[in-house]
């Protein structure tokens, strides 16, 4: 979503936290993983161009007597100029389907943009509207994109894939992780009837 559409009656902006940690010697923008921080860039980039509408933050407590990923992440938000007014902080929910329920609890069922990782939205996206919602999907973390980009010829994704493929990474371990976990927590939550 490179520019959010202003007339589709947007409530808010939800964006689903990941991981992060009060460590206190950081600042706030340094207290989040990567991947939540690339998601609150996204969000905060998206709710410059909607002035007024809500930035809702969503994670429950990562660690125990620690703020929750949502205090972190709001904290965050607030450091790079975004006013505490325009800040709700949801810090119930420790995964994406209840990070969802208690969003609805918060905007109903009024048009919203979903900010998550590229790799998650289909899911999140599949439970907001299992739960009723009018989810408007704005993917953050497009990592693919950057080394596989479109219009990339035949040819030369070939040669990208045999690349990879011959020159292993933790870093191509760490995104198979993270997709045989979507894959499967898809999977679980149909099983759950928590998706279509």
């Amino acid at each position: 979503m490179r520019q959010p559409d202003a007339s589709a009656g947007v409530c808010a902006i939800v964006v689903l936290g990941g991981y992060g940690g009060d460590f206190t010697s950081l600042p706030a923008t340094s207290k989040l993983s990567t991947e939540t921080m690339v998601r609150m860039v996204e969000g905060i980039r998206l709710s410059r161009q909607l002035p007024g509408v809500k930035l809702v933050v969503s994670g429950g407590v990562a660690r125990e007597q620690e703020p929750s990923v949502a205090q972190l992440m709001a904290d965050a938000a607030a450091a790079m100029g975004v006013p505490e007014r325009d800040l709700v902080i949801e810090a119930k929910s420790e995964t994406t389907y209840e990070n969802l329920v208690e969003v609805k609890k918060k905007i109903g069922s009024a048009p919203f943009i979903l900010v998550t990782s590229a790799c998650d939205l289909r899911r999140a996206m599949a439970v907001a509207l299992r739960l009723g919602m009018k989810p408007l999907a704005a993917p953050a973390a497009i990592w693919a994109a950057q080394v596989y980009p479109a219009g990339m010829s035949w040819s030369d994704w070939i040669f990208t894939v045999v690349g990879d493929i011959a020159t292993p990474s933790t870093n191509r371990f760490a995104y198979l992780q993270r997709a045989y976990h979507e894959y499967l927590g898809y999977v679980w939550y149909w099983m759950l009837g928590r998706v279509g």
